[in-house]
């Protein structure tokens, strides 16, 4: 083990896009400062040479973006809503590509109400395709899934819930195959122990390419062995010296490299301002990047190809509830204690090339202008091949 020593946005889009990488239209610049100074065709690579697309799950759409024109998709061409008989019931829709973004893990809250039982409503999930069709069979299943996601061949799911009906209920993180018929494993992370104290709740999951899961609960990161819900901390951080419980430095939303070797992960001391990488092993815990200013880091992603870390500005922390449009930046993945740039203008250009930052261009914020902008709404955050 190695010890650490440290809204809703309203967008009106008016075109629709047919493909996943479909580009939006090249419109004049604006005055804001954070969009380009002169057009770029969008048949051209925008982002310095950056290629994929990204995955966000935006409140109840699923958007790509291409990183090579910068244009924006939804997917599919519809809400999430509309997707098999859901339609007037779910209050929340979250769908995770799997690792090419041909299916979609779609989870749905309080689906269905089930008026005999005390804490009120189930959660469904289902698989669907890129243009919306159920591909398996829609499971309803216990109240209180926080997160869900698919592994990286789609195969199998993993979920963390907390079942409602209890006070200060324990966090299961369950392993469902793809069926949900039957389950691969479970444990249970930690009993909750603090109420309202933030350092007891779990904090985001994901897959590595070889069935692993790497989670952050109370103030560690833990990893599984392959298809094992059974974690064992690799980093664990200190208590503050501050009193106040929110100042407690936790990890957050953590982030396999394609290849399971690394892990990201965001450290939160009151804001997501520091992104950090460590070996899966637990060694070479390192400072890859942080924010100074009054935004923070809200979500990160790997690149397909493991040599950029791509993050997320905005004024939500990095528990993703919304706020205002930050930026995105490519930052390599060796780096270590680079500062990331409020903008790329100017002298903070200047910071941003010195580091190899990739201050990313898109079309999401607005079809009729490339800009700097992208909303940090969402929990879903994905660069996929």
């Amino acid at each position: 083990m190695v010890t650490f020593n440290q809204c809703i946005r309203v967008i009106s889009l008016v075109i629709t896009l047919s493909a996943c990488g479909g580009g939006g239209g090249v419109g004049d610049t604006e005055s804001s400062g954070n969009t380009d100074s002169e057009d770029t065709p969008n048949d051209q690579n925008i982002n310095n040479g950056l290629t994929g697309r990204v995955y966000v799950n935006q409140e109840n759409e699923g958007w790509i973006v291409d990183l090579s024109n910068g244009g924006a998709s939804q997917l599919p061409d519809k809400g999430w809503w509309d997707t098999d008989d859901y339609t007037g019931r779910g209050i929340i829709f979250r769908a995770h590509p799997n690792q090419d973004a041909s299916e979609f893990l779609l989870f749905v809250d309080n689906c269905y109400r089930e008026y005999n039982r005390s804490s009120g409503d189930f959660d469904c999930l289902s698989f669907i395709n890129a243009s919306g069709d159920l591909v398996t069979n829609r499971a309803t299943l216990t109240d209180g899934i926080r997160k869900a996601k698919p592994s990286k061949d789609g195969n199998y799911v993993a979920i963390t819930y907390a079942d409602e009906a209890y006070y200060d209920p324990s966090i299961q993180l369950v392993i469902y195959d793809r069926s949900f018929t039957s389950i691969i494993s479970q444990s249970t992370m930690h009993v909750t122990g603090g109420g309202e104290d933030s350092k007891y709740y779990e904090r985001g999951f994901d897959w590595s390419s070889n069935g692993q899961i790497a989670y952050a609960y109370t103030k560690s990161i833990f990893v599984t062995s392959s298809y094992s819900a059974e974690g064992v901390p690799i980093v664990t951080l200190p208590d503050s010296d501050s009193p106040m419980v929110d100042i407690y430095p936790v990890p957050a939303k953590p982030k396999f490299s394609p290849n399971g070797l690394k892990i990201a992960f965001l450290v939160s001391p009151g804001n997501g301002n520091t992104i950090w990488v460590v070996n899966v092993d637990g060694t070479d815990l390192h400072q890859l990047a942080s924010y100074v200013g009054e935004v923070s880091f809200n979500r990160i992603a790997w690149s397909p190809d493991g040599e950029y870390i791509l993050a997320g500005l905005g004024a939500a922390s990095s528990f993703g509830y919304g706020g205002v449009p930050g930026s995105l930046y490519g930052i390599p993945s060796d780096s270590r204690d680079v500062q990331v740039p409020f903008s790329c203008e100017g002298e903070n250009a200047d910071i941003a090339n010195q580091n190899g930052i990739i201050c990313l261009r898109t079309y999401f914020n607005n079809p009729q202008y490339l800009t700097r902008k992208f909303d940090p709404w969402g929990s879903t955050f994905e660069w996929i091949e």
